[in-house]
This record gives C-alpha cells, sequence and structure tokens, in this order.
C-alpha cells in the first residue's frame, strides 16, 4: 500500500469486478484524456456513461477495517488493453467531496462550488491495467472515516468522486463501493501483521538477547465485506501459534459468534527463544467467505545477538612475552592484556582489571583505545584493544589473572555483560652463591691451625647455591695467586651429580 497523502491508501488488487459483479457508482470514458464525477442530476455533466453513473449518501456507504483503521474504500476497475503492451494509464487527479442535498448542476461545473473538500490528490499515480478486460478490479483507495467526520458528515451527506485520467485508449474505466444495502457482491479478504515481542519493544528487525523468551504477535483483520470463518493462522517456521481467548472465544471476536467480522481484529500469539544471528519466519493466515477462501501472509524477523569477550594476558620482560618466563628479581616488567570480541555484536563499557591489584591503563590514541579503530568507543567485532600493567619482579612463583568485562543492551532494554579471565606467570630468579674455604694439613683442616713451616698444605673451596635457580660459568679464585682447580670426575665437578656443567640448589 502506497499513502498518496492525508493516510489515504493506495494499494494494486485482484478482487472480482466489473459488470455482471457490482454496479458501478462512475463510469468515463474517452481517449487520451478522460474526466468526471458522480452525480443523478442530469446535464451536461463531464462523464458519458450516465447510464452506469449515480449519486452516494455516506450514510450508504459501508465502512471496512484494515489493520485497525475504518476506511471508506472505492475500488477501481481499468479497462485499457487486452494485452501487455498498451495496459498503462495515469491517474491525474482524484478528488473526494461532501455536499448537502441542494447542490445543483450549476454548483458541480462551477468546480464543485460550496462542496467540502475531503481529499485532493496531489502527485500523479501511473497505474497499469494488470487485470485486462472488466471483471477484476485493479486498484483500491482507502479513505480514511476520519476524514469525513472531521469534516462534519452527516448520514444524507452525499458523496462526489471525480477522477481524471491520462493516456486512455478508449477503454472505460469504473468505480464502485460497497453499500449497506448489498449493492455489490461478497468480496471476502483478509489481512494478516505480524511482529516479534521482546518484553516491552515490539517490531521487525529487533536486536534480541540470545536465549531470551520472546514471542510473535499475529494481528489478523477482515479487509473485505463479508464475515469470514475457520480462521486458520500458521508459522512457516513450525512455531505453535495459538488464539488469545476471552473465554473460549478469540479475545476480538466481539459478538462471540466465531466469525471474523469486518469490524474486528482478532488476535494469535506464539512463544519461542531467540537464538543467534539472523532470524525470520512468516505467519499466514485463511479464512472462508462468500464461498471461496482468503489468505495472507506476513514475515517478521529478529537478530540474536551474543556478546562474548576475549582476554589474552601475557608478562613482558624487555624484548620478550610470553607466560611462564623466568625473571631477575627486582627488575621492572610489564603485563600485556589484549582484548577481542568474539560475539557478534559491538560491546561498550570495557573494562580490564588484575586480581593482584595491579593498576591496567588502556594504550591511549587521542583519547580512545589504540585498537578503537573507528573511535566510537565499542569494542567492535574487527577490533583488537590494548591494556597494559607494570610492575617489579618479586623472588620465586608468581602468578595474576587479568579479567575483561564488557556490556551490550538489546532493543528490550535487556543488558548482558560478557567477561573473561587469562591468567599470566613468571618465576623470579634470585641467584646468590656462597664459598667456603679451609686450609688442610694433612688430616687437619680448618681455620687457624698450626703447620709447620715448610710441610705442603692445600686448601679446599666448598661452593654452595643459595639462590632459587641454577648458576652457570663457575669460577673460583684465590687473593694470593694460588691457583685454584676444580675436582673432577669424568670431565665434571665432582659435585655436579647430573652433570649438567650448572651449580643446581641441592649440589656443593
Amino acid at each position: 500500500m502506497a499513502d498518496i497523502g492525508g493516510g489515504v491508501l493506495l494499494e494494486a488488487t485482484t478482487i472480482g469486478s466489473g459488470t455482471g459483479n457490482y454496479d458501478s457508482f462512475l463510469r468515463i470514458q474517452a481517449t487520451s484524456v478522460e474526466e468526471g464525477f458522480n452525480t443523478d442530476q442530469n446535464g451536461n455533466v463531464l462523464d458519458n456513461k450516465a447510464s452506469f453513473t449515480h449519486s452516494l449518501q455516506f450514510g450508504d456507504l459501508q465502512p471496512i477495517n484494515v489493520g485497525g483503521t475504518d476506511y471508506i474504500e472505492f475500488r477501481l476497475d481499468l479497462n485499457e488493453s487486452n494485452n501487455t503492451t498498451n495496459g498503462e494509464i495515469s491517474l491525474t487527479d482524484l478528488r473526494i467531496y461532501i455536499s448537502g442535498a441542494d447542490a445543483t448542476l450549476a454548483d458541480y461545473n462551477a468546480g464543485f462550488a460550496g462542496f467540502t473538500s475531503i481529499f485532493d490528490l496531489a502527485t500523479t499515480q501511473a497505474l497499469i491495467d494488470a487485470n485486462h478486460g472488466s471483471g477484476t478490479d485493479d486498484y483500491r483507495v482507502l479513505i480514511p472515516v476520519t476524514a469525513f467526520t472531521d469534516a462534519g458528515v452527516t448520514a444524507d451527506s452525499y458523496v462526489t468522486l471525480y477522477s481524471s485520467f491520462s493516456g486512455s485508449n478508449g477503454g472505460f474505466e469504473e468505480w464502485r463501493t460497497t453499500t449497506l444495502s448489498g449493492g455489490a457482491e461478497d468480496q471476502p479478504a483478509i489481512a494478516i501483521d505480524k511482529i516479534t515481542i521482546d518484553g516491552a519493544a515490539s517490531g521487525d528487525g529487533l536486536v534480541v538477547l540470545v536465549d531470551e523468551p520472546i514471542s510473535w504477535q499475529y494481528t489478523v483483520t477482515n479487509t473485505g465485506n463479508t464475515a469470514l470463518s475457520n480462521i486458520v493462522v500458521t508459522d512457516d517456521q513450525g512455531v505453535i501459534v495459538s488464539p488469545e481467548l476471552s473465554g473460549s472465544f478469540n479475545v476480538g471476536d466481539l459478538n462471540h459468534d466465531n466469525k471474523l467480522d469486518t469490524d474486528e481484529t482478532w488476535i494469535f500469539t506464539a512463544t519461542g527463544t531467540a537464538v543467534k544471528g539472523d532470524y525470520s519466519n512468516i505467519g499466514s493466515v485463511s479464512g472462508e467467505g462468500g464461498g471461496t477462501t482468503v489468505n495472507d501472509s506476513d514475515g517478521s524477523s529478529y537478530f540474536g545477538a551474543d556478546p562474548k569477550i576475549d582476554i589474552d594476558k601475557v608478562t613482558v620482560d624487555g624484548a620478550t612475552s610470553g607466560d611462564g618466563l623466568t625473571i631477575l628479581a627486582g627488575e621492572s616488567i610489564s603485563w600485556k592484556y589484549t582484548v577481542t570480541n568474539l560475539g557478534n555484536v559491538a560491546l561498550s563499557g570495557i573494562n580490564v582489571t588484575d586480581d593482584q591489584g595491579v593498576v591496567v591503563t588502556a594504550d591511549l590514541v587521542g583519547g580512545f583505545n589504540v585498537g578503537d579503530a573507528n573511535q566510537d568507543g565499542k569494542l567492535d567485532l574487527t577490533e583488537t584493544w590494548i591494556y597494559t600493567g607494570t610492575g617489579v619482579a618479586g623472588i620465586g612463583s608468581y602468578s595474576n589473572i587479568g579479567t575483561a568485562s564488557g556490556s551490550f543492551t538489546d532493543d528490550a532494554g535487556h543488558t548482558a555483560n560478557p567477561s573473561d579471565t587469562d591468567p599470566s606467570s613468571y618465576f623470579g630468579a634470585d641467584p646468590q652463591i656462597k664459598i667456603d674455604k679451609v686450609t688442610v694439613d694433612d688430616a687437619a683442616s680448618g681455620d687457624g691451625i698450626s703447620i709447620l713451616s715448610g710441610e705442603p698444605i692445600s686448601w679446599k673451596y666448598t661452593v654452595t647455591n643459595l639462590g632459587n635457580v641454577a648458576l652457570s660459568g663457575i669460577n673460583v679464585t684465590d687473593d694470593q695467586g694460588v691457583v685454584v682447580s676444580p675436582d673432577l670426575v669424568g670431565g665434571f665437578n665432582v659435585g655436579d651429580t647430573n652433570q649438567d656443567g650448572k651449580l643446581d640448589l641441592t649440589e656443593a
């Protein structure tokens, strides 16, 4: 449907019409340009098919309800061509008036002097005679009933429709409407409007958090002129659709006759759980009336948001980084926290902390994280944000845990706060060495012993590891120029029990 001004709708249609199906209230026919209006008055009026033209009183018109709004419906049957090469015509003007019973032909011919305008088409509409020949309507125009009531219409007010066309090839165009007196045959029609509901939010294309309960509402209206029975609503994704009941009747079945009347709106619902990513389903309705079955369908969709975050934390010592590094105690170190988005929606409110009280700060460029490429303050799917913490290496094993968190809020105001953790560790090396030197005279050894001059003596240097890491490059010297040599076994110091050339913590 297209809104052609003031809430007036223009819609292509394919409902049976034409001679033998209903009585026209206006028929016009000419080549190239044709125009006319409906009236019972004799004289030089513009239409040239007076036998198919007559006046209308508002009190005789049957309103229809479409999508919860009451309209007066005017149907148009184009009869321009019996082939597809010459079916185009333009509606250059369409005007709707109301007037009293005392309007004269002179008033009509004086540009509808004294009439009250209900609608005046502002833009030419290009039309196509898609249903060639008479017998099937091509378009309908829906005028809100409020347009008439706001203008002070009464039941005995006359309704005048003026229309003009260009590009006609000699066929006739005719207008009709449904009257309370049964001037038209039953024209059953039905419409369905399906929306997704997540809490207080409803509509099509909602963003919904994954795994949340959601529902769908199917609103069914009667857009024809006759009551419909056997209303059935289904969903193409296997969703179970149920009527909203009041007692044992649909909540919209005002007169409890189990028929969808023209002034009723019936409600159906279904429930489900939101899945990840794009999702759509189509609601369909069928009903029976006037000896036929009518159908309509409408789709609805949502996007299932799955917010996720990831953090990778490593220890940095100069040019070396990783987990489990060995670092000299007392050295300056840092930690690098790399944060990425593993979900399918951007995250805001990114926060990174450390369980050991390390102060974590963002690496910034122009007030934004260095990884915030579009500088919108949100961690997008393609971005990598960097954070840093600093400290001084302690002695022995050390570990700390980095935590990253973010936030995402869907269209219904539901918020998820995804988080992730990652530890990093190092070993603080505290290398220490000890030497114990004693003088040796045969079986006697120690410090400060008495030895006969001229006797051979030796010195024993016992070296142990008082730190927490193995030591390599062990070297022993004596300040008096004494040549100090290792006691060897198989090329290794006698105390190197595992013969790795390193002074381990348990060796002497």
